[in-house]
């Protein structure tokens, strides 16, 4: 059967690929809260955009943070403005997981055909835990590391497979560039005898500035985390080592223009920051950040078994169980191939970041995540294999064809299911919320207009720093800086605070003020969240979540106009009483309107000269402040009027209740 162009099915696998990878990383991608190392990195990205201060960045204005270099700040702060809060500190990290799933797509395919890219771009881009744990629905930098080395290598495979093409008609070590789908050959076919080296053609036009841009790509990479493109710079150079004799010296000098370029993209900053903060800056950066990290470990979360990366890799995702068996395939054909110098770059590639990082004290999931993309290929390489082993079966080229179509959309179906099945399932369980940040913004109106307050007990300072407060995390840290109240530092000046019985949000820290100086009538316990260190609960508010009513005293006659004082918006009831000074023929319809729009109706109750009515409100029903609604009555049934006076008229609302 005849397929398109290599190129043509490139292009059209490497846009279906993105979009898969778009649609999986974008969606609900600011719903959860932001939490762990996100947390202190987005505050990181605040305090430039407030400061100013792009140099240092630190989650507190006078406060130092060494741990990571600022690429990904500055990216973050450059666009802040661009996207709503949330989504603006996870943005970057997104794109660079769906541009992680293209070159994926485009390195294997130039290395083993169209087919086998667009299997290891999909396999990247429904790997769940690159997804979801640390990867690229996160604020952290894992996502954009896996990029840049993904980037640097894909370079370098340009950069080789120029100066290794054959010429036409001779064996050769780059393989033909044609997709295993489209020949007889497959990603892993043996030689059918020895032959001579080929004679290589020298390909230097362009080959300088891909060195260049190679060493670009590893600069970023330690821009992102310190030192992070040096492993993949080491690996490179291994592989460059088992190429042939012929262009070593040009390869070689290559490697080290890279070098020379990363370092040159790298140190300005690393210069800077020796400069203004000396050997605090060594000490924490590379001291306690590379060199404890690896040679003890800083976090005890961390400390794992030397063979702790083949048991999480193979836990992925279901297609990832084949990923040890994959890289042995890998390291088979990089001796036993015709396209053995793209498999001995990734397998070295791929088995190298494993084995450097498993030498480490510290494990972690997501430091693997620059190899994922090289495993992707593996595994891709390993189905394409065994689609091409079933289809040879056949004998005729076109029940061949079909079979290994046949086998390729197969799997691609399996694994787009897979990834629906397990979206489905994680997108159907509740958003993971910061409670106390939940409960402060349905009041944060209320408490911008002065209405109510929001007071902090047990800390120390009119407006708290809660940067190195103890008990406190990173998440909290992050989201305190959102809400902003007036501090009592111990129990005497809380009970002064609560003595004005005003409507207020209380921060309580844990173990420094004491619970029970409030009397318990007076907490409303539909509005308490714990946190780690502190608990946030709601005292005197019936002043705004019951405001008072104001009402006519006289008589009216099918409606009548009311006054309602709104501090704050959210879901709710409005209960009305009156009685009748005439008859009525039940059942009556009761209308809540505003600037003639009907906003609410509901059947009303009428027990002899008594009527009664539960009218439900919206969300966002009624701007805040004062505002004038109509109550309307009519019969459902038949003519006339309804008459009478209001008895009462309460209104209820619950500002954490969505529509």
């Amino acid at each position: 059967m005849t397929l398109a162009r290599p190129w043509i099915r490139t292009l059209a696998y490497t846009l279906i690929v993105m979009s898969a990878a778009a649609t999986a990383i974008f969606s609900g991608l600011s719903a959860d809260r932001i939490w762990g190392d996100e947390a202190v990195y987005a505050s990181c990205v605040d305090t430039i955009h407030e400061t100013g201060q792009w140099l240092s960045p630190a989650p507190f204005p006078g406060a130092h943070y060494f741990q990571k270099p600022p690429l990904q700040m500055w990216l973050s702060v450059a666009t802040y403005r661009f996207f709503p809060d949330v989504m603006r500190y996870r943005v970057w990290p997104a794109a660079f997981g769906v541009m992680s799933a293209g070159i994926v797509c485009l390195l294997a395919a130039s290395m083993f055909g169209p087919e086998v890219g667009l299997l290891a771009g999909l396999l990247l881009a429904t790997n769940n835990r690159f997804l979801f744990e640390h990867g690229a629905r996160a604020g952290t930098f894992d996502s954009g590391l896996t990029f840049f080395t993904l980037l640097a290598t894909a370079i370098y495979w340009r950069v080789i497979r120029r100066r290794l093409t054959p010429l036409p008609g001779t064996p050769g070590e780059g393989g033909d560039e044609g997709s295993v789908t489209s020949s007889n050959q497959s990603p892993i076919a043996a030689e059918p005898s020895p032959s001579p080296l080929p004679e290589y053609r020298k390909r230097n036009k362009g080959t300088l500035l891909g060195w260049i841009v190679l060493g670009v790509a590893v600069g970023l990479a330690g821009l992102l985390k310190p030192l992070a493109g040096l492993p993949l710079l080491l690996l490179l150079a291994l592989h460059a080592i088992t190429l042939p004799r012929i262009g070593a010296r040009r390869r070689w000098i290559g490697l080290v223009v890279a070098l020379i370029v990363s370092i040159f993209v790298t140190i300005p900053w690393f210069a800077v920051q020796a400069f203004r903060f000396g050997g605090e800056f060594w000490h924490e950066i590379v001291g306690r950040n590379i060199v404890d990290r690896a040679t003890i470990g800083i976090d005890p979360r961390h400390l794992h078994e030397a063979l702790y990366y083949g048991r999480v890799i193979s836990r992925a995702t279901t297609a990832f169980a084949l990923a040890l068996p994959a890289m042995l395939f890998a390291v088979i054909a990089s001796f036993g191939s015709t396209r053995r110098v793209a498999w001995r770059l990734i397998a070295i590639v791929g088995v190298g970041w494993i084995v450097v990082f498993s030498l480490s004290q510290s494990k972690a999931s997501h430091y693997l995540y620059p190899a994922f993309p090289a495993i992707s290929i593996c595994i891709a390489g390993l189905l394409a294999w065994t689609i091409d082993r079933i289809a040879g079966a056949w004998k005729n080229e076109e029940y061949r064809g079909r079979a290994k179509l046949a086998g390729y959309g197969g799997l691609t179906a399996a694994m787009v299911l897979n990834a629906v099945w397990f979206g489905a399932s994680r997108f159907s369980q509740p958003e993971k919320q910061y409670e106390p940040y939940e409960v402060y913004r349905a009041f944060e109106p209320a408490i911008r207009s002065g209405s109510a307050k929001f007071v902090i007990a047990g800390y120390s300072g009119d407006t708290p720093i809660w940067y190195g407060r103890a008990g406190l995390e990173a998440t909290d840290l992050f989201y305190l800086r959102r809400m902003p109240g007036v501090g009592v530092a111990d129990d005497a000046a809380l009970k002064v605070a609560l003595d004005q019985h005003m409507p207020m949000l209380l921060m309580l820290a844990r173990g420094v003020v004491s619970p029970a100086i409030i009397e318990p009538k007076r907490i409303d316990r539909r509005f308490i969240a714990e946190a780690p260190g502190y608990t946030v609960c709601g005292v005197d508010l019936d002043a705004i979540t019951k405001p008072r009513v104001e009402f006519p005293t006289g008589k009216f006659v099918d409606s009548i106009t009311v006054n309602v004082p709104l501090a704050i918006q959210g879901r709710g009831e409005l209960t009305i009483g009156a009685t009748l000074t005439g008859p009525v023929e039940p059942p009556v319809l009761c209308k809540v309107v505003i600037d003639g729009k009907v906003l609410s109706e509901s059947s009303a109750v009428v027990t002899g000269n008594t009527l009664s009515a539960e009218v439900p409100i919206g969300r966002d029903w009624l701007p805040i402040g004062q505002r004038q609604l109509e109550l309307r009555w009519r019969p459902l049934q038949g003519v006339g009027h309804v008459s009478g006076k209001l008895d009462s008229v309460e209104l209820s609302i619950d500002p954490r209740q969505p529509d």
